[in-house]
Order: structure tokens, then sequence, then C-alpha cells
């Protein structure tokens, strides 16, 4: 996959995220909103071949799930579901490519599955459970094709960057406190 791609996909969805961050919502109203606004189902519009077309699909799919899993905070997560539930629907590949989950993450769905309905936010309950029925999630055992060209590639095997402005505030202060400083902080009592 071309690298200029990667790049300016991960800036898209963190322009898209952030600003549905702002409304403070969680509600797919207020995302469908900054998504029309941003007018971001044209992302999938361009000259491209079927190949490249599924290239891309795949690139963006994989870029926005990026963005579905700890420790980025609730919001952003429901947000990347939204994004996720959007860039599948409005994709141009026929069959539509799959978002691909490791089964590692599994547990990790089901959790947010179970954290949103106790939140009784039931337009992201909907959405995650549609997408379920409608079997738009291909279980792998990794995240993203591999091939033997990915190897050679630093680039591929490069990991995604954590942009910290998304990051749960609970997982920013287990970054500073380490145990060093919790036993300087125990026993100092």
């Amino acid at each position: 996959m071309n690298v200029c791609y990667t790049d300016t996909l991960k800036t898209d969805c963190e322009d898209l995220l952030t600003r549905f961050q702002v409304t403070d919502s969680v509600r797919y109203e207020d995302f469908s909103a900054v998504w029309r606004e941003m007018k971001f189902s044209t992302i999938f519009h361009g000259k491209m071949g079927d190949v490249e077309k599924r290239n891309f699909s795949r690139e963006a799919l994989s870029t926005a799930c990026h963005y579905f899993f700890p420790p980025y905070s609730f919001q952003i997560r429901v947000g990347a579901l939204y994004l996720l539930y959007g860039l599948y629907n409005t994709q141009l590949c026929q069959p539509k490519e799959a978002i691909r989950l490791a089964l590692k993450d599994w547990e990790e769905v089901e959790a947010f599955q179970q954290d949103v309905i106790n939140a009784q936010h039931f337009d992201a309950a909907y959405i995650l459970r549609k997408m379920f029925l409608t079997k738009v999630f291909h279980f792998t055992a990794m995240p993203h094709l591999v091939s033997i060209f990915s190897f050679y590639d630093k680039t591929e095997n490069a990991r995604q960057e954590i942009c910290e402005e998304f990051r749960d505030r609970t997982a920013k202060v287990n970054t500073l406190i380490t145990t060093d400083a919790l036993e300087v902080i125990v026993f100092q009592q």
C-alpha cells in the first residue's frame, strides 16, 4: 500500500474524530453531522481501478479500526465505530471489503459492546449489532494482510502511533505513575 494513502487517511480520520470529540457527545446524530460537514463519504471517489479501490478500502477500514480499541477514550471508540460503519457502507467495492478484526481483539469488542449497552447509548449499540448481523467483520489471526513482501517493508510493519489527544484519561494517569513512584509514596508514609 502506498505510504501517502496511510498518512492522508490517518490525518483525515483524526480530523473527523477531533471534530466529533469537540461535540462532547456519543450520539450518532452528532457524528453524522460532522461526517456530512466534512463530506467524508467522498473519500472513495476518485479515479481508481478495481484493485486500487479494494486496496484503498482495505487501508481506510484498517486505519479507522485502529481508533476502535484502547487506549482511546470511550467517545473516540464510539466515533471510530461510527466511522467504520460509514466507511464500510460508502465504499465502492463490490462485494464490499470486510473490516478485519484479529481474534485477540474479540474480548475488547465484547467488553465495548457491554459498556455501550450499560451506558444506554442505544444508537451505538444498534449500529454495532447491525454490523454483527450483516457480517461486516472478518475475524482473522492478524488485523492486516500479511505477505512475504510485508516482512521486508518497514513502513507496513511499523506500529501506528497513538494519538495522545484521544487517549482515555485513566490511561494518561497510568503513564504518569510508575511502580517506582508508587513505592516511594508508600514507603514515605
